[in-house]
């Protein structure tokens, strides 16, 4: 039942991408005509930042694939399995990309503005958002929470994951987003957007990524205040998600106004285009960093360690001499030639 549910969550996430996910009244076609049309994008429309959305819907479609070949190929799917593993991470990151798309804002031009009509968001977006989290619940219902755990892994993994947190925070400080350079000739200086800002499909996605790898530099810590907590996937999990959404919007397209440039404003879109800042580059820098320390951390386990002995049982370990028994406080007993011999 669980796993039926999962690749139906699944799928409808994949089919609801081509429902409307942004509307928005066109003003200009209003003012002229007094017409009231209603502009509608998918989440394949010409709309920009949507990398990490279109991200999610691939995840989405993974985990729905994913599940049927679990059903099909081992009757039910669950278990800490590798397949079991990708599932949870693919259908979780979706879910909370979904989420966080949902959450931000959404302006004509980037950020608040007096526009009357600002862009609305589509039925498609809260179904989308829906079905997803009904799929990743049904993942969890058939798996483990926890997946298997390992010896505690290396120093240099750990290292690392600090070393790519503490670069992608520094950057997320940082410029994130900046006007081109004609706006900056027109303007004599540009506008640049930090991680943190609410402005069309950036926070909380984009403050999300600092958060999973914090999330991710906690469990470093954890280990290292109990050098006996054990390593999970989860650390591997928060990095690749962060890498996942870097990436997404490193490949998206970037402009200030909302959709594929409304009629009537020329070649706005290129003029005020909008490139990746130093601090969007450090962050990406820092999730690639962190995803390799904990994938190094993961991988490498320390060497497993003699246990501890009580001294009752280390004198019982202690060699002993052919024909020499040993007493209980391990000091052995003479043997027969040398009671003889006295």
């Amino acid at each position: 039942m669980g796993g039926m549910l999962a690749i139906t969550g699944s799928a409808v996430v994949v089919a609801l991408s081509w429902a409307p996910y942004a509307t928005q009244v066109d003003s200009e076609h209003l003012r002229r005509s007094g017409e009231r049309v209603t502009r509608v994008w998918t989440v394949w429309s010409d709309l920009a930042l949507t990398g990490p959305l279109r991200a999610a819907v691939g995840l989405s479609a993974l985990a729905a694939l994913l599940c049927l070949a679990g059903l099909v190929l081992g009757g039910r799917f669950g278990g800490r399995t590798v397949l079991n593993r990708i599932v949870v991470f693919a259908s979780g990151s979706s879910a909370t990309i979904l989420a966080c798309y949902l959450l931000a804002h959404k302006y004509t031009y980037f950020e608040p503005s007096n526009e009357r009509h600002e862009p609305q968001t589509g039925w498609g977006a809260f179904a989308m958002f829906a079905a997803a989290w009904i799929a990743f619940a049904a993942i969890l219902w058939n798996s483990l929470l926890e997946p298997n755990r390992r010896e505690p892994g290396t120093v240099l993994g750990d290292v690392l994951v600090f070393l790519g947190t503490a670069i992608a925070v520094f950057g997320s400080t940082l410029p994130f987003l900046t006007t081109s350079d004609s706006f900056a000739l027109l303007w004599f200086s540009p506008l640049t957007y930090s991680a943190w800002g609410w402005n069309t499909f950036t926070a909380p996605l984009t403050s999300s990524v600092v958060v999973a790898l914090g999330l991710a530099a906690g469990l470093g810590i954890l280990r290292l205040v109990r050098p006996a907590a054990a390593r999970s996937l989860w650390q591997v999990y928060l990095a690749v998600y962060a890498v996942v959404v870097m990436v997404g919007y490193a490949l998206s397209a970037k402009y200030p106004v909302f959709g594929d440039n409304p009629e009537g404003q020329g070649d706005v879109a290129e003029v005020f285009g909008l490139s990746f800042g130093i601090g969007a580059w450090m962050m990406l820098v820092g999730s690639l960093v962190a995803m390799a320390g904990a994938i190094v951390a993961f991988l490498t386990p320390h060497p497993p360690q003699a246990p501890d002995l009580e001294p009752d049982d280390a004198l019982r370990q202690m060699p002993r001499s052919p024909g020499r028994p040993a007493e209980p406080n391990g000091v052995p007993l003479p043997t027969a030639r040398e009671l003889a011999a006295r």
